[in-house]
């Protein structure tokens, strides 16, 4: 789920393309050198998210690097996402009366109180769209990014994978974080590493079966972009043995999950 206005914040992560709109639908050229500058000095703070040295259950090794962020089970993450300041900013976010004003002051509260979720809608929210027209709130949202990632927040640990991305400024670090976000369960994570495998870009080879495994992951959890693809696959034999009923299968799954018609229809 992403964002696509001011006035619908509620989506737990952001894509890359929204990222690169973060300067590119700016009205001032001012605010977009002020965006590229703060994020230059943001993203040596996210490195104070690693650590070289093994810390005792909660480090977390991927690919040479220590991690020191804590893994949340299912029911961890239904907890905090239950949390009362949380649950009522999401009624003014998403009511009929919407009043999203009131809802970004509660997400406040929340997030000053430690919840995760909070911390990361807020994150969602300045990154996205206070940081288009107000000095610092790019980095306001990376900091709340970083807080709810160091818990563990899958949908956190996926945004800062987006944040090192922006602009291409670290991919190395941003499959770190998609890496951290897929292995604890996020498909949009899962969705984009199998892309990044499918064309072999971003700093991975191009390996089909990679691919496959994480549009296999996603798909389980009933992502339509992660059934399609797995769909392509099987049709095309990249990863998976080709097989033209089992493509068939998940392009019908995909469209009546909501997959675009026309893509649906071309794949035919």
């Amino acid at each position: 789920m992403t964002i696509s206005s001011i006035n619908s914040f509620s989506a737990s992560s952001i894509s890359t393309s929204q990222m690169s709109q973060v300067q590119t639908s700016a009205t001032s050229s001012s605010v977009a050198s002020t965006t590229t500058a703060v994020a230059q000095e943001v993203f040596e703070k996210l490195d104070q998210l690693t650590i070289s040295t093994p810390v005792a259950e909660k480090g977390e090794e991927l690919e040479g690097i220590q991690f020191n962020i804590k893994r949340l089970t299912a029911d961890e993450i239904k907890k905090t996402e239950s949390d009362p300041l949380f649950v009522e900013a999401e009624k003014y976010e998403d009511g009929i009366e919407a009043h999203f004003q009131k809802a970004l002051e509660l997400y406040k509260q929340a997030a000053k109180q430690g919840n995760a979720p909070a911390q990361n809608r807020l994150g969602i929210y300045y990154t996205e769209q206070k940081g288009q027209d107000e000095e610092g709130s790019f980095e306001h949202g990376i900091d709340c990014f970083a807080s709810a990632a160091k818990q563990g927040y899958p949908s956190a640990l996926f945004n800062l994978g987006v944040c090192y991305g922006y602009k291409s400024l670290a991919w190395d670090k941003a499959i770190q974080y998609y890496k951290l976000a897929a292995d604890r369960g996020h498909d949009d994570a899962q969705v984009e590493l199998g892309d990044f495998y499918h064309e072999g870009m971003n700093g991975l080879p191009k390996d089909f079966e990679e691919a496959a495994r994480f549009f296999k992951k996603a798909a389980d959890q009933g992502n339509c972009d992660a059934i399609y693809r797995l769909g392509e696959a099987y049709k095309e034999g990249e990863g998976v043995p080709k097989d033209l009923v089992e493509a068939n299968r998940l392009f019908n799954l995909a469209a009546a999950k909501g997959y675009g018609e026309e893509d649906y229809i071309a794949s035919l």
